[in-house]
């Protein structure tokens, strides 16, 4: 069993709000996202610890490129802030998680085997306001 897992909001994103749930415990109210089209990221990325009361969220600084025409027009500066939230409920699974995602106001349910791997990675579909869920047993790398 996983004693943490990683959510990574990912590629698609344009200026779209995400709330996440994980198990009816919010985690990420009302997060704006706008990925990068380089790389298929946001910044954005949270770690849940099992039977805890907290998160870490890590947020990578916009660097916004205005007069340059050949590089996408955001890029994420680094290190990330890093934010330790304190939920107001204990988050607690044994092998399967529920994540709930409100993607501008559209809520999807996502019930994920831990055991399958424990980096989720959400992305946007590019047509419409659904999610796309990625998991790996390794970290997603960015590049």
């Amino acid at each position: 069993m996983a004693n943490k897992m990683q959510i990574d909001l990912q590629d698609w994103f344009e200026n779209d709000t995400v709330t996440i749930y994980i198990n009816e415990c919010l985690v990420l109210k009302n997060e704006v996202l706008r990925s990068n089209v380089s790389t298929g990221y946001t910044g954005v990325n949270l770690t849940i610890v099992n039977n805890t009361r907290s998160a870490i969220i890590k947020r990578a600084p916009i660097i916004y490129i205005a007069d340059c025409p050949h590089w996408p027009d955001i890029f994420y500066g680094y290190p990330p802030d890093t934010t330790i939230l304190d939920l107001s409920c204990l988050i607690t699974w044994t092998s399967t998680v529920r994540v709930t995602a409100i993607l501008n106001r559209h809520k999807e349910n996502f019930d994920i085997d831990l055991n399958k791997g424990a980096y989720i990675g959400f992305s946007r579909r590019e047509c419409g306001q659904r999610l796309w869920l990625s998991q790996s047993e390794r970290p997603f790398i960015y590049d």
